[in-house]
């Protein structure tokens, strides 16, 4: 499960969606799963994803019964 963090506020709707997303991925099954994320606000240019800070590529690994915080830069 993928989770948008951003909410829409009235005062910035202008500028929704914005250049940074933050999710959480859960991940509620026992066993390591992968997940492909593609953002499509980003309309084509290249999104840079991050972890705790660290760059990952377009494929996050969650451990079973966890979730891990990403943002997307674009």
């Amino acid at each position: 499960m993928l989770a948008n963090l951003d909410l829409l506020d009235a005062f910035n709707a202008k500028l929704f969606p914005p250049r940074q997303l933050n999710f959480i991925l859960y991940n509620p099954t026992a066993e390591r799963r992968s997940a492909s994320i593609s953002i499509p606000p980003a309309q084509g240019h290249e999104v840079r994803l991050s972890r705790d800070g660290q760059s990952i590529g377009g494929t996050v690994q969650v451990p079973g019964q966890a979730w891990v915080r990403l943002l997307a830069e674009y």
